[in-house]
């Protein structure tokens, strides 16, 4: 894993227990923070000994804290800021997955969307996100999925500002659907 990968991960999990705690010390969160880490960063931090692991850790909130990520308080402890929620936001949105390991339940998951020529640019963004998750398209603004996903799909549409463009469906028919079970591997 690299630094800067690295780096990011620790400052992303700091950010994290910032919103989940709602304010803890600095003196506190630095021995707590691996809980809130991706399995990969804590992994990397496990490698290390004490010493180079809190040294790690407080470079870090020392990071968040120069980027104005997190506020520190005396009586409250550190805080997230605006930049840090909308950070942790946008590694949310990149690090999103749909479970895939779950037997296939019978049910097809659709999801519609017209979205205004204004908004081409999230259109764009949306089927690419779409693509990413796993979604093929089934016809132009009609895409499909064999797994549960209403959260993700929500949670995609309202960071771009979508929501009332976009229709999820939940069907256990749908035509062709051999097909269908050939091009996600289903059996």
């Amino acid at each position: 894993m690299a630094k800067n990968d690295t780096t990011s991960a620790i400052v992303d999990g700091i950010l994290k227990a910032a919103v989940i705690t709602g304010g803890i010390s600095m003196a506190l969160i630095a021995p707590n923070i691996i809980k809130y880490l991706d399995p990969a960063t804590k992994k990397f931090l496990k490698n290390l000994d004490e010493r180079s692991k809190e040294r790690e850790i407080r470079r870090c909130l020392v990071y968040a804290l120069r980027e104005s990520l997190i506020t520190e308080h005396y009586q409250h402890g550190i805080e997230i800021s605006k930049k840090g929620k909308k950070r942790l936001k946008k590694a949310e949105y990149n690090g999103l997955v749909i479970d895939h390991t779950n037997k296939w339940d019978n049910s097809w998951r659709l999801v519609f969307f017209d979205i205004p020529a204004l908004k081409n640019k999230n259109r764009a963004q949306f089927t690419r996100k779409l693509r990413q998750l796993g979604f093929q398209p089934l016809q132009q603004s009609i895409w499909i999925i064999p797994y549960e996903c209403k959260n993700e799909v929500a949670f995609v549409t309202e960071t771009l500002g979508i929501s009332k463009f976009v229709t999820y469906i939940t069907t256990r028919h749908i035509d062709h659907e051999d097909l269908l079970k050939k091009r996600f591997s289903l059996k």
